[in-house]
């Protein structure tokens, strides 16, 4: 028995990911992530000569291409984050951390076999070390990234942002990947907060406000505090000026929350665009 065709059976169904691409910025007003204070912090944890990260732009990827590209084996390492829905991946070839391995514990040694359980504890190893890292900067802002045990990532569509983090010369290539129910979230979370906001227009065209810039921080007890006097010399937590330079990174501050980050130029500081608030005309 021949079916009559289906009307419109010839037009083709634009993918979801494409539609979602259209939603300027992709996380709402998630304040910008601070990569070179991660990038610094895990230096000087993991002892690497140098170390820098380079993130690319959000993209949304379909239902079963969240990790198109990355080749096989992978280890995915799932988190959650306190009081929101859903959950953030981070996915990275396991050929790539055996050569973090080699890279952090033989120092440039002949490379000698590897116990899988071996590289299953250090894979959890470096996933503290990062999270310890990521905490020193308080991100996300007042919120507490938590590590889930169950790793299994389901087949739907994701935003997913690939890194490319050169460390001693050597160049590996995760990717982070947030679910649909974890990028709601975190829309809904710092549009919220925006509401509270003490500055919002029309008052805030009309305000003069002092705009405080950090460029470290250290944390001192309130008796401690008492006893500081000018002059007096403080070591600091994190610094992100450079020793006997006028030049490094600073985040501009407004009644204690961050706003902006800016780089000290010459004298001057020119604020850093950042790929998640990039709008394309």
């Amino acid at each position: 028995m021949r079916k009559d065709p289906q009307p419109y059976a010839w037009v083709k169904k634009i993918p979801e990911s494409i539609a979602k691409a259209d939603t300027i910025p992709l996380l709402g007003d998630l304040p910008p992530f601070p990569w070179e204070d991660l990038a610094e912090n895990l230096k000087n944890l993991l002892e690497f000569q140098s170390l820098e990260i380079v993130p690319s732009e959000f993209a949304w990827a379909e239902e079963g291409a969240a990790t198109k590209g990355m080749g096989s084996p992978l280890s995915i390492v799932k988190f959650s984050i306190a009081s929101l829905e859903g959950n953030v991946y981070v996915a990275i070839p396991q050929e790539e951390i055996r050569k973090i391995m080699d890279l952090l514990l033989l120092k440039g040694s002949e490379p000698a076999p590897i116990d899988d359980d071996f590289q299953i504890a250090f894979l959890d190893f470096l996933t503290l070390e990062v999270m310890h890292a990521v905490r020193q900067i308080d991100y996300p802002p007042n919120l507490l990234l938590r590590l889930e045990k169950n790793a299994e990532m389901p087949n739907t569509p994701m935003l997913v942002m690939n890194l490319t983090v050169t460390a001693d010369s050597f160049v590996f290539s995760p990717r982070i990947m947030i679910s649909e129910e974890m990028n709601r979230s975190l829309k809904g979370h710092y549009v919220k907060s925006k509401e509270n906001a003490v500055f919002k227009r029309p008052l805030s065209d009309q305000c003069d406000v002092i705009v405080h810039l950090e460029a470290g921080k250290t944390t001192l007890s309130q008796a401690q505090w008492k006893e500081v006097k000018p002059g007096d010399f403080i070591l600091l937590d994190r610094c992100s000026l450079k020793p006997g330079e006028n030049s490094g990174t600073v985040t501009l501050t407004l009644k204690g929350h961050p706003i902006l980050r800016g780089n000290i130029q010459d004298a001057n500081i020119k604020i850093l665009e950042n790929p998640l608030f990039r709008e394309d005309h």
